[in-house]
């Protein structure tokens, strides 16, 4: 039970997650600052190491936020074709473990 629990909460937040992706005003604002922050790197004086080194560590974060949410997709997508999958097969618990076993 504790398991299809997580697969619930997984799934909606896959769900959530989309939702966001979905929405033009985030769309619009990642895309905004993806080129702001390489405007502004490509910007900085050569001879400022750490300037530089921050801008890239800025356009690191705005990729791996907007990799995590699309990760959370993924991982809603799979939970949601795991559940279906339980629900087929609705198998009590002496044969799950016979199936898991053989």
């Amino acid at each position: 039970m504790k398991r299809d629990s997580l697969d619930m909460q997984v799934s909606q937040r896959g769900q959530e997650a989309q939702q966001v992706l979905a929405n033009p005003a985030y769309i619009q604002a990642i895309a905004q600052m993806k080129l702001d922050v390489i405007e502004a790197w490509k910007g900085c004086p050569i001879r400022d190491t750490d300037g530089q080194r921050l801008y890239l560590q800025i356009a690191k974060l705005a990729e791996k936020f907007d990799t995590m949410l699309h990760d959370y997709v993924e991982a809603g997508r799979f939970a949601e074709m795991k559940a279906s999958i339980d629900d087929v097969r609705d198998e009590n618990g002496v044969r799950k473990v016979l199936r898991k076993v053989i």
